[in-house]
């Protein structure tokens, strides 16, 4: 049901768009906002990670959505969200950024109210948006824990040696 809460709590989203789904990640999930940039492929990567992009000196690993969620991916996506993954950070390509919705506790409900519509591994809730009901994603579940350790042994160079220390990382640092 849709009403949880005071009337007048509220909490900011940001609704994306992909290719005629729309999603929406919870605010404090969500660290900036990048127009996309193509990013470097990773050889050995799962194919939705499409690769990394160089964020103010710090590799970000850039997940596309649409690949992710078993969506077509035939159009380049217009954004990159870095979002929350844990202690770091991730990057997850969508078409399109579409509002930076404010919604009151009685527009955001279980995910059981989807019906199915999308697997409940990615999604925490869901969002009254208008007349639309938008899957909240959950940031922390975008990449199982597998994924998560690979991708990690992904980024070491092959001559680092056990115990050394990384030049560059994958995540942003967050601004103040």
């Amino acid at each position: 049901m849709f009403n949880y809460g005071e009337a007048n709590e509220s909490h900011e989203y940001v609704v994306v768009r992909l290719e005629d789904e729309y999603f929406a990640f919870d605010v404090a999930d969500t660290a900036e906002i990048f127009t996309y940039t193509e990013p470097v492929r990773m050889p050995r990567a799962p194919k939705f990670i499409v690769g990394v992009i160089d964020v103010r000196g710090h590799m970000l690993p850039v997940v596309d959505l649409r690949l992710r969620a078993g969506l077509d991916a035939t159009a380049k996506p217009a954004h990159i969200l870095a979002v929350r993954l844990g202690d770091g950070f991730i990057g997850a390509a969508v078409d399109k950024v579409c509002d930076v919705y404010t919604a009151d506790k009685k527009s955001i409900g279980d995910v059981a109210t989807l019906a199915g519509k999308l697997d409940s591994q990615f999604v925490r809730r869901a969002l009254r948006w208008g007349q639309r009901l938008v899957p909240v994603m959950d940031a922390a579940r975008l990449l199982t824990t597998d994924e998560t350790l690979r991708l990690r042994r992904l980024r070491q160079s092959p001559r680092r040696r056990r115990g050394e220390k990384s030049e560059q990382s994958f995540s942003i640092e967050q601004k103040p």
